[in-house]
C-alpha cells in the first residue's frame, strides 16, 4: 500500500520527515557523533527514529548504548570467530568501550564498519555528559554483564548480546537524568 492509499497519515509523515530534518541539523559536530548518528542509521533504521526523537543528553546516551550493544551483539553473531577468541572478548567487552583504541575487526557490511570504527562510539562514550556517564559507567561495568559471562561458561558458545542486560540498568540510567 502507498502512502495515498491512506491519506490521514500524511499529515504524520510530514511531521516526521520535518522532525528528522531538525533532529539532523542537532547532531554535535565532531566526527564521532557523525559516525555514531551514520551507524545508527544504518543498523537499524526503525529504531533510530525512535532514539532520535529524544531530548539530545538522552537520545546521545542510547545511540551510544544502542551501537555499543549492536557492536558487542556483531562479535557474538560472526560465526567466523572461533570461542577461543569470542568469549574473552565478549567476557571482557564492558572494558573495551573504555579504550578508544580498541579494535576487534569482525561482522559485513555496516556491521564490520561499525567494529572497524568502534573507536568512535568509545570516543562518544566517553564524552557523555556527567550525571550519564556515571550511569553507564553502571550499565557498562562487570555487574551486569555477569549473566553474559555465566552464559558464557555454560554453553562455551555464545552470549545472548541483548538479553542479559536487566532492566534495572536502563531504569537507573533515566532515573538520573
Amino acid at each position: 500500500m502507498g502512502v495515498l492509499s491512506r491519506p490521514e497519515e500524511v499529515p504524520a509523515l510530514v511531521r516526521l520527515k520535518l522532525a528528522a530534518g531538525r533532529i539532523r541539523r542537532e547532531i554535535p559536530p565532531q566526527e564521532h557523533w557523525a559516525f555514531a548518528y551514520d551507524m545508527l542509521q544504518r543498523v537499524s533504521r526503525s529504531f533510530a527514529l525512535v532514539i532520535q526523537q529524544l531530548g539530545p543528553d538522552l537520545r546521545n546516551a542510547v545511540c551510544v548504548f544502542y551501537l555499543v550493544l549492536r557492536a558487542l551483539d556483531t562479535v557474538e553473531d560472526d560465526t567466523a570467530i572461533p570461542n577461543e577468541v569470542k568469549l574473552p572478548i565478549l567476557r571482557d567487552f564492558y572494558r573495551h568501550i573504555y579504550n578508544p583504541d580498541w579494535l576487534f575487526s569482525c561482522g559485513a557490511n555496516d556491521y564490520r564498519v561499525l567494529m572497524d570504527y568502534f573507536r568512535q562510539v568509545s570516543t562518544a562514550f566517553l564524552e557523555l555528559g556527567e550525571g550519564l556517564y556515571m550511569h553507564s559507567r553502571y550499565v557498562f561495568s562487570p555487574t551486569p554483564w555477569h549473566q553474559g559471562g555465566r552464559v558464557c561458561r555454560e554453553q562455551q558458545y555464545m552470549v545472548v548480546g541483548f538479553h542479559f542486560l536487566p532492566p534495572r540498568c536502563f531504569r537507573s540510567v533515566i532515573q538520573g537524568l
